[in-house]
């Protein structure tokens, strides 16, 4: 035990995914509910960590970007840049127990710079930048502190997820949804901001993440049980797919509203594929970040097929969530 990480309970996970890859596959997953003039509420919904089910149930109301909106409330961006600071925090912890560094404090700030996208009636937006910089309290040198830093990078998951290539399916009424392709690489011209979250690390598995400039709600992080948590928070992944969910069915559900003047109840389920071998290098041919991440969605009861399909196309090409996830953006981890 160091930095209360339970060092040994990792060392056992790592020998039986040696074992028995399936014990390794773990999946994600996150329900969300649109309705008019109420907005968007999320939830994490039962996990699957190597074949052993985990009940899960937390819930958010969430915010949409450009709205007024309550200090408890985060916009899935905010979600989206809480889970992926948030696994790499931990893995710091985890890498720097297993090379018994010893930490007081450890915090990293994520900022994501969004600029417009080519769907400006819909809010449609494009990351253009990802900073990650961590800051410390250690016994550890600035040169050991660097080293673990550039290993997050590589070994973090949801790090992984953002920085790689990473494929995505969309399904409506059991039929894959054809997405416009757009490989643009940066936003267009017009108004562009920053979002920005510090997550800080308070101990073993439990993290909080804040607004960057301390206002606002906390979110809490931690793990589920079986990985040495207390369930006092969403995991990083959690956080994840959460955000994807929450941005999908929020546009969605305006798209439909710009398309016919009024829109009805979106339902968006999302699952992320997590193959732990990566993380823990156990094996070098396992992807590291978040497999293939799959949105079920359920339209409007009376909506035609086929505009259902054109308003969760439209809303793919305009989320910065999936953006963020789906185009590789290049973000160094910086030590502060």
């Amino acid at each position: 035990m160091r930095n209360s990480f339970n060092i040994a309970s990792f060392s056992e996970l790592v020998q039986e995914t040696k074992e028995d890859p399936e014990k390794a596959q773990f999946y994600y997953g996150a329900r969300a509910r649109y309705l008019p003039h109420r907005g968007v509420r999320v939830s994490a919904t039962p996990a699957l960590l190597g074949g052993v089910k985990s009940a899960r149930r937390f819930v958010f109301d969430v915010a949409e970007p450009t709205a007024r909106r309550l200090p408890d409330e985060p916009t899935p961006m905010e979600l989206a840049l809480t889970g992926i600071a948030s696994c790499s925090v931990k893995s710091t912890i985890a890498g720097g127990s297993s090379r018994k560094v010893d930490f007081d404090a450890l915090a990293m700030t994520i900022s994501a710079e969004l600029g417009q996208g080519s769907d400006e009636r819909l809010g449609g937006v494009k990351v253009s930048d990802l900073s990650c910089g961590i800051t410390a309290q250690t016994d550890a040198t600035e040169t050991v502190l660097s080293e673990i830093a550039a290993q997050v990078a590589e070994r973090s998951p949801n790090h992984r997820t953002a920085t790689d290539k990473t494929e995505t399916r969309f399904l409506l009424g059991g039929q894959p949804v054809p997405l416009p392709v757009d490989d643009t690489p940066t936003p267009g011209p017009g108004r562009s901001c920053t979002v920005a979250r510090r997550v800080a690390w308070l101990s073993g598995t439990q993290l909080e993440s804040r607004d960057a400039a301390g206002e606002g709600g906390v979110l809490r992080v931690d793990q589920p049980k079986q990985l040495a948590g207390v369930d006092w928070g969403p995991n990083p992944q959690e956080y994840l797919v959460m955000a994807a969910a929450a941005d999908i069915a929020l546009l969605a559900g305006h798209a439909q509203e710009l398309r016919t003047g009024e829109s009805g109840e979106w339902v968006v389920d999302t699952t992320g594929h997590l193959d732990i071998r990566g993380l823990m290098n156990v094996d070098p041919a396992a992807p590291i970040g978040l497999q293939t991440i799959t949105f079920t969605l359920r339209a409007p009861v009376g909506t035609r097929p086929a505009d259902a399909a054109a308003d969760v196309g439209r809303a793919a090409a305009a989320s910065g969530v999936v953006d963020l996830i789906v185009r590789p953006h290049p973000a160094a981890i910086r030590v502060c």
